[in-house]
Protein backbone atom coordinates (compact mmCIF):
# COMPACT_ATOMS: atom_id res chain seq x y z
CA UNK A 1 0.00 0.00 0.00
CA UNK A 2 0.97 3.34 -0.84
CA UNK A 3 0.72 6.00 1.93
CA UNK A 4 0.62 9.78 0.62
CA UNK A 5 -0.10 12.34 2.79
CA UNK A 6 -2.70 15.01 2.15
CA UNK A 7 -2.05 18.86 3.20
CA UNK A 8 -5.37 20.50 4.14
CA UNK A 9 -6.16 24.19 3.43
CA UNK A 10 -6.18 24.06 7.51
CA UNK A 11 -2.86 23.59 8.78
CA UNK A 12 -3.40 22.31 11.97
CA UNK A 13 -5.13 18.92 10.84
CA UNK A 14 -3.00 16.21 8.36
CA UNK A 15 -4.81 13.72 6.60
CA UNK A 16 -3.38 10.82 5.56
CA UNK A 17 -4.87 9.16 2.58
CA UNK A 18 -4.35 5.84 1.55
CA UNK A 19 -4.53 4.52 -2.08
CA UNK A 20 -4.89 0.97 -2.96
CA UNK A 21 -2.98 -0.37 -6.15
CA UNK A 22 -5.01 -3.19 -7.37
CA UNK A 23 -1.89 -4.00 -9.63
CA UNK A 24 0.42 -4.24 -6.56
CA UNK A 25 0.36 -7.75 -6.18
CA UNK A 26 -0.16 -8.95 -9.64
CA UNK A 27 3.04 -10.72 -10.79
CA UNK A 28 3.80 -10.78 -14.53
CA UNK A 29 6.17 -13.06 -15.92
CA UNK A 30 7.19 -12.14 -19.47
CA UNK A 31 7.48 -15.07 -21.79
CA UNK A 32 10.56 -16.20 -23.51
CA UNK A 33 10.93 -15.41 -27.10
CA UNK A 34 10.36 -18.52 -29.29
CA UNK A 35 13.47 -20.87 -29.84
CA UNK A 36 14.30 -20.67 -33.24
CA UNK A 37 12.91 -23.52 -35.88
CA UNK A 38 15.28 -26.13 -36.58
CA UNK A 39 16.19 -26.42 -40.13
CA UNK A 40 14.41 -28.92 -42.01
CA UNK A 41 16.10 -32.11 -42.51
CA UNK A 42 18.23 -32.84 -45.43
CA UNK A 43 16.42 -34.52 -48.44
CA UNK A 44 16.45 -38.05 -48.80
CA UNK A 45 19.55 -39.32 -50.83
CA UNK A 46 18.39 -40.37 -54.37
CA UNK A 47 18.61 -43.76 -55.99
CA UNK A 48 22.22 -43.13 -57.76
CA UNK A 49 23.52 -41.75 -54.19
CA UNK A 50 22.23 -44.90 -52.02
CA UNK A 51 23.79 -47.24 -55.34
CA UNK A 52 27.66 -45.35 -55.64
CA UNK A 53 27.90 -45.66 -51.59
CA UNK A 54 27.40 -49.44 -51.22
CA UNK A 55 28.77 -50.89 -53.78
CA UNK A 56 31.99 -51.53 -55.14
CA UNK A 57 33.18 -49.80 -58.81
CA UNK A 58 32.78 -52.83 -60.24
CA UNK A 59 29.45 -53.22 -59.27
CA UNK A 60 28.36 -49.90 -60.34
CA UNK A 61 29.89 -50.09 -64.26
CA UNK A 62 27.88 -53.35 -63.98
CA UNK A 63 24.87 -51.58 -62.99
CA UNK A 64 25.00 -48.41 -65.61
CA UNK A 65 25.75 -50.72 -67.86
CA UNK A 66 22.46 -53.03 -66.97
CA UNK A 67 20.29 -48.99 -66.40
CA UNK A 68 21.55 -48.18 -70.09
CA UNK A 69 19.61 -51.20 -71.42
CA UNK A 70 16.62 -50.47 -69.92
CA UNK A 71 16.81 -52.22 -67.02
CA UNK A 72 16.60 -51.07 -63.33
CA UNK A 73 17.42 -53.44 -60.43
CA UNK A 74 16.81 -57.49 -61.05
CA UNK A 75 13.98 -58.42 -58.98
CA UNK A 76 15.37 -59.80 -55.29
CA UNK A 77 17.97 -57.74 -55.41
CA UNK A 78 18.53 -54.82 -52.97
CA UNK A 79 20.43 -51.42 -53.33
CA UNK A 80 23.37 -52.84 -51.60
CA UNK A 81 23.64 -55.51 -54.07
CA UNK A 82 22.79 -57.94 -51.34
CA UNK A 83 20.11 -60.86 -52.20
CA UNK A 84 16.50 -60.35 -50.54
CA UNK A 85 14.50 -62.96 -49.04
CA UNK A 86 10.81 -61.43 -48.93
CA UNK A 87 9.33 -62.56 -45.11
CA UNK A 88 5.83 -61.54 -45.64
CA UNK A 89 3.09 -63.48 -46.61
CA UNK A 90 2.75 -65.89 -49.31
CA UNK A 91 0.70 -64.93 -51.41
CA UNK A 92 -0.59 -67.38 -54.87
CA UNK A 93 -1.71 -64.82 -57.81
CA UNK A 94 -4.12 -66.77 -60.35
CA UNK A 95 -6.70 -65.87 -62.85
CA UNK A 96 -10.56 -66.21 -62.93
CA UNK A 97 -13.02 -65.81 -65.65
CA UNK A 98 -16.27 -67.49 -64.03
CA UNK A 99 -18.37 -64.93 -62.68
CA UNK A 100 -17.04 -62.16 -63.93
CA UNK A 101 -19.00 -61.61 -67.31
CA UNK A 102 -15.79 -63.43 -69.47
CA UNK A 103 -13.46 -60.87 -68.47
CA UNK A 104 -10.18 -62.23 -66.93
CA UNK A 105 -9.59 -61.14 -63.05
CA UNK A 106 -6.51 -61.79 -61.45
CA UNK A 107 -6.93 -63.25 -57.59
CA UNK A 108 -4.31 -62.75 -55.01
CA UNK A 109 -4.83 -65.08 -52.08
CA UNK A 110 -3.13 -64.87 -48.82
CA UNK A 111 -4.02 -61.47 -47.73
CA UNK A 112 -6.46 -62.33 -45.47
CA UNK A 113 -3.85 -61.45 -42.28
CA UNK A 114 -4.61 -58.12 -42.91
CA UNK A 115 -6.28 -55.62 -41.30
CA UNK A 116 -9.50 -53.93 -43.09
CA UNK A 117 -7.33 -50.50 -43.00
CA UNK A 118 -4.49 -52.13 -44.55
CA UNK A 119 -6.13 -53.79 -46.98
CA UNK A 120 -7.53 -50.43 -48.30
CA UNK A 121 -4.14 -48.70 -48.05
CA UNK A 122 -2.63 -51.76 -50.18
CA UNK A 123 -5.54 -51.81 -52.55
CA UNK A 124 -4.76 -47.95 -53.15
CA UNK A 125 -1.55 -48.19 -53.93
CA UNK A 126 -1.52 -51.26 -55.82
CA UNK A 127 -4.26 -49.59 -58.16
CA UNK A 128 -1.98 -46.33 -57.89
CA UNK A 129 1.27 -48.46 -58.80
CA UNK A 130 -0.15 -50.45 -61.62
CA UNK A 131 -2.72 -48.37 -63.14
CA UNK A 132 -5.73 -50.86 -63.35
CA UNK A 133 -8.66 -51.26 -60.98
CA UNK A 134 -9.00 -53.36 -57.34
CA UNK A 135 -11.14 -54.48 -54.84
CA UNK A 136 -10.65 -56.33 -51.72
CA UNK A 137 -13.75 -59.41 -51.40
CA UNK A 138 -13.38 -61.57 -48.56
CA UNK A 139 -9.95 -61.13 -47.63
CA UNK A 140 -9.01 -61.46 -51.84
CA UNK A 141 -7.28 -59.05 -53.83
CA UNK A 142 -9.06 -58.92 -57.49
CA UNK A 143 -7.17 -56.80 -59.91
CA UNK A 144 -8.42 -56.50 -63.53
CA UNK A 145 -7.12 -58.39 -66.20
CA UNK A 146 -4.37 -60.28 -66.15
CA UNK A 147 -1.89 -58.74 -63.57
CA UNK A 148 -0.09 -61.76 -62.59
CA UNK A 149 3.43 -60.84 -63.85
CA UNK A 150 3.56 -57.27 -62.74
CA UNK A 151 1.14 -57.91 -59.47
CA UNK A 152 4.25 -60.42 -58.28
CA UNK A 153 7.09 -57.87 -59.00
CA UNK A 154 5.15 -55.28 -57.39
CA UNK A 155 4.03 -56.96 -54.27
CA UNK A 156 7.52 -58.61 -54.34
CA UNK A 157 9.42 -55.23 -53.91
CA UNK A 158 7.31 -54.83 -50.87
CA UNK A 159 8.37 -57.52 -48.88
CA UNK A 160 5.44 -60.57 -50.23
CA UNK A 161 6.40 -63.95 -51.49
CA UNK A 162 4.78 -64.26 -54.73
CA UNK A 163 3.67 -67.67 -56.08
CA UNK A 164 2.08 -68.05 -59.56
CA UNK A 165 1.07 -71.63 -60.22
Amino acid sequence: MAKRKIQSSRPEVETEVVFNNPFADLQVEVPEPPAPEPPPPPPPPTREEVLTQALSPADQALLKEFAAKGGGLPPGIGRDGKVVVAKGPQVTLVIQKKGHKGRVVTLAHGLKELTFTEQMELCHAIKTALGIGARFVDGVLELQGDQRQRASEWLSARQYRCRIP
